[in-house]
Protein backbone atom coordinates (compact mmCIF):
# COMPACT_ATOMS: atom_id res chain seq x y z
CA UNK A 1 0.00 0.00 0.00
CA UNK A 2 2.63 2.85 0.69
CA UNK A 3 4.52 1.54 -2.66
CA UNK A 4 1.19 2.27 -4.42
CA UNK A 5 0.68 5.58 -2.78
CA UNK A 6 4.22 7.07 -2.68
CA UNK A 7 5.67 9.23 -0.88
CA UNK A 8 3.52 11.87 -1.54
CA UNK A 9 0.09 9.94 -0.71
CA UNK A 10 -1.52 9.10 2.36
CA UNK A 11 -3.08 5.71 3.66
CA UNK A 12 -6.13 6.09 5.72
CA UNK A 13 -7.89 2.96 7.89
CA UNK A 14 -11.08 2.94 9.98
CA UNK A 15 -10.94 2.72 13.67
CA UNK A 16 -14.04 2.82 14.30
CA UNK A 17 -15.49 2.55 17.95
CA UNK A 18 -19.21 1.91 18.27
CA UNK A 19 -19.09 1.36 22.37
CA UNK A 20 -18.98 5.67 22.54
CA UNK A 21 -22.90 5.37 21.84
CA UNK A 22 -23.51 3.34 24.57
CA UNK A 23 -21.71 5.89 27.01
CA UNK A 24 -18.04 4.37 26.92
CA UNK A 25 -15.23 7.01 26.76
CA UNK A 26 -12.38 7.08 23.76
CA UNK A 27 -9.48 7.16 24.66
CA UNK A 28 -7.31 8.30 21.11
CA UNK A 29 -4.40 6.87 22.08
CA UNK A 30 -5.85 3.21 24.14
CA UNK A 31 -9.05 2.55 23.01
CA UNK A 32 -9.24 -0.48 20.24
CA UNK A 33 -10.41 -0.39 17.08
CA UNK A 34 -14.23 -2.28 16.45
CA UNK A 35 -13.66 -3.15 13.02
CA UNK A 36 -10.93 -6.20 12.21
CA UNK A 37 -7.42 -7.12 12.78
CA UNK A 38 -6.01 -5.16 10.22
CA UNK A 39 -7.13 -1.72 11.59
CA UNK A 40 -5.83 -2.54 14.52
CA UNK A 41 -2.62 -3.46 13.30
CA UNK A 42 -2.10 -0.28 11.46
CA UNK A 43 -3.32 1.90 14.45
CA UNK A 44 -0.59 0.06 16.41
CA UNK A 45 2.15 1.37 13.29
CA UNK A 46 4.87 4.17 15.47
CA UNK A 47 4.02 6.35 12.60
CA UNK A 48 -0.15 6.05 12.18
CA UNK A 49 -2.03 9.49 13.73
CA UNK A 50 -5.62 8.88 14.50
CA UNK A 51 -8.32 11.09 14.69
CA UNK A 52 -10.13 12.17 17.04
CA UNK A 53 -14.24 11.51 16.44
CA UNK A 54 -15.12 9.33 19.19
CA UNK A 55 -17.09 6.99 16.59
CA UNK A 56 -15.94 7.04 13.54
CA UNK A 57 -11.78 7.66 14.12
CA UNK A 58 -9.16 6.62 11.27
CA UNK A 59 -5.48 6.28 11.26
CA UNK A 60 -3.38 8.12 9.12
CA UNK A 61 -0.16 7.57 7.63
CA UNK A 62 1.98 9.69 5.38
CA UNK A 63 2.34 13.80 3.82
CA UNK A 64 0.21 15.59 5.83
CA UNK A 65 -1.26 13.10 8.00
CA UNK A 66 -0.99 15.78 11.51
CA UNK A 67 -2.28 17.99 9.59
CA UNK A 68 -5.22 16.13 8.48
CA UNK A 69 -5.72 14.29 11.48
CA UNK A 70 -6.53 17.55 13.16
CA UNK A 71 -9.18 19.33 11.38
CA UNK A 72 -11.55 16.74 11.78
CA UNK A 73 -15.09 18.00 12.60
CA UNK A 74 -17.31 16.74 15.22
CA UNK A 75 -20.25 15.30 12.32
CA UNK A 76 -19.49 12.03 11.47
CA UNK A 77 -20.95 12.65 8.10
CA UNK A 78 -21.52 16.52 7.31
CA UNK A 79 -18.61 19.32 6.74
CA UNK A 80 -15.12 19.04 7.56
CA UNK A 81 -15.81 14.97 8.18
CA UNK A 82 -13.02 12.69 7.71
CA UNK A 83 -15.47 11.97 4.63
CA UNK A 84 -16.09 14.82 3.54
CA UNK A 85 -12.56 15.44 3.35
CA UNK A 86 -11.61 12.83 0.98
CA UNK A 87 -14.67 13.43 -1.20
CA UNK A 88 -13.41 17.69 -1.61
CA UNK A 89 -9.39 16.16 -2.00
CA UNK A 90 -10.22 14.61 -5.36
CA UNK A 91 -8.58 11.86 -5.70
CA UNK A 92 -9.21 9.47 -3.31
CA UNK A 93 -10.13 6.20 -3.61
CA UNK A 94 -11.69 3.02 -1.70
CA UNK A 95 -10.04 0.19 -1.20
CA UNK A 96 -11.54 -3.23 0.20
CA UNK A 97 -9.19 -4.90 1.59
CA UNK A 98 -10.00 -8.22 3.23
CA UNK A 99 -13.52 -6.66 3.57
CA UNK A 100 -16.90 -6.97 1.27
CA UNK A 101 -18.74 -4.23 -0.11
CA UNK A 102 -21.12 -3.83 2.73
CA UNK A 103 -19.33 -2.48 4.62
CA UNK A 104 -18.89 0.59 2.69
CA UNK A 105 -19.67 3.58 5.30
CA UNK A 106 -19.21 6.02 2.73
CA UNK A 107 -22.97 5.65 1.72
CA UNK A 108 -24.10 7.21 5.08
CA UNK A 109 -21.71 10.60 3.93
CA UNK A 110 -23.92 10.08 0.64
CA UNK A 111 -26.87 10.07 2.29
CA UNK A 112 -26.58 12.41 5.07
CA UNK A 113 -24.88 15.31 1.81
CA UNK A 114 -28.48 14.45 -0.06
CA UNK A 115 -30.83 15.03 3.17
CA UNK A 116 -32.53 11.85 2.94
CA UNK A 117 -35.51 11.32 5.18
CA UNK A 118 -34.90 8.10 6.63
CA UNK A 119 -31.96 9.03 8.70
CA UNK A 120 -31.79 11.68 10.88
CA UNK A 121 -29.08 13.72 13.10
CA UNK A 122 -28.47 12.14 16.54
CA UNK A 123 -26.02 13.62 19.15
CA UNK A 124 -24.37 11.65 21.20
CA UNK A 125 -22.62 12.83 24.66
CA UNK A 126 -19.42 11.45 26.23
CA UNK A 127 -15.80 11.78 27.18
CA UNK A 128 -12.90 11.76 24.97
CA UNK A 129 -9.59 10.90 26.17
CA UNK A 130 -6.08 12.38 24.64
CA UNK A 131 -3.00 12.07 26.79
CA UNK A 132 -4.79 11.54 29.98
CA UNK A 133 -6.50 14.74 29.40
CA UNK A 134 -10.73 14.46 29.51
CA UNK A 135 -12.73 16.33 27.46
CA UNK A 136 -16.53 16.25 27.60
CA UNK A 137 -17.71 16.13 23.98
CA UNK A 138 -20.88 16.07 22.00
CA UNK A 139 -21.19 14.60 18.81
CA UNK A 140 -23.50 14.29 15.48
CA UNK A 141 -23.89 10.89 13.31
CA UNK A 142 -26.40 10.47 10.51
CA UNK A 143 -28.50 7.57 12.14
CA UNK A 144 -31.41 5.08 10.81
CA UNK A 145 -34.11 3.76 12.87
CA UNK A 146 -33.51 0.70 15.55
CA UNK A 147 -36.56 -1.25 14.69
CA UNK A 148 -35.21 -2.73 11.89
CA UNK A 149 -38.08 -0.88 9.59
CA UNK A 150 -34.66 0.65 7.11
CA UNK A 151 -32.02 -1.21 5.65
CA UNK A 152 -29.51 0.31 3.02
CA UNK A 153 -29.65 -2.21 -0.16
CA UNK A 154 -25.85 -2.89 -0.39
CA UNK A 155 -26.01 -5.36 -3.12
CA UNK A 156 -27.61 -3.37 -5.63
CA UNK A 157 -25.84 -0.54 -4.64
CA UNK A 158 -22.59 -2.66 -5.58
CA UNK A 159 -24.18 -4.19 -8.40
CA UNK A 160 -24.88 -0.62 -9.74
CA UNK A 161 -21.69 0.72 -9.30
CA UNK A 162 -19.60 -2.30 -10.97
CA UNK A 163 -22.26 -1.47 -14.15
CA UNK A 164 -21.31 1.85 -14.05
CA UNK A 165 -17.43 0.75 -14.28
CA UNK A 166 -17.20 2.70 -11.18
CA UNK A 167 -16.53 -0.60 -8.79
CA UNK A 168 -13.59 -2.29 -9.92
CA UNK A 169 -12.64 -6.00 -8.31
CA UNK A 170 -9.16 -7.91 -8.82
CA UNK A 171 -8.44 -11.90 -7.51
CA UNK A 172 -6.06 -11.77 -4.70
CA UNK A 173 -5.27 -15.43 -4.00
CA UNK A 174 -8.41 -16.81 -3.24
CA UNK A 175 -10.76 -13.62 -2.91
CA UNK A 176 -11.18 -10.40 -4.19
CA UNK A 177 -10.17 -7.24 -3.81
CA UNK A 178 -12.13 -3.87 -4.71
CA UNK A 179 -11.39 -0.07 -5.30
CA UNK A 180 -13.01 2.92 -6.51
CA UNK A 181 -12.84 6.62 -6.72
CA UNK A 182 -14.75 8.48 -4.32
CA UNK A 183 -15.68 11.34 -6.40
CA UNK A 184 -17.44 8.69 -8.96
CA UNK A 185 -18.53 7.18 -6.28
CA UNK A 186 -20.32 9.55 -4.50
CA UNK A 187 -21.48 11.78 -7.56
CA UNK A 188 -23.27 8.76 -9.20
CA UNK A 189 -25.41 7.79 -6.15
CA UNK A 190 -26.14 11.40 -5.40
CA UNK A 191 -27.50 11.29 -8.91
CA UNK A 192 -29.43 8.41 -8.36
CA UNK A 193 -30.54 9.81 -5.22
CA UNK A 194 -31.60 13.12 -7.01
CA UNK A 195 -33.87 10.75 -9.08
CA UNK A 196 -35.69 8.56 -6.08
CA UNK A 197 -34.74 9.57 -2.29
CA UNK A 198 -35.63 5.87 -1.23
CA UNK A 199 -33.71 3.67 -4.10
CA UNK A 200 -30.66 3.04 -1.40
CA UNK A 201 -33.29 1.49 1.20
CA UNK A 202 -35.26 -1.44 1.66
CA UNK A 203 -38.05 -0.78 4.01
CA UNK A 204 -39.56 -3.81 6.14
CA UNK A 205 -43.25 -3.44 7.27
Amino acid sequence: LKFVVGDNGIIIVPTFFYDFCKGYDFDIDNTPSQVGYFSTYFLNQNESIRTSHPIFSVAITGKGSERLATSISSDAFGRGSIFDILYYLGSSKILFFNSNFDTCTFVHYVEQKNNVSYRYLKKFKGNIIKKGKVTSVVCTYFVRPLDGTVNTNMKKLESHMIEKNILKTSSLYKGIIQCMNINEFVDETSKVLNNDKYWLISMNE
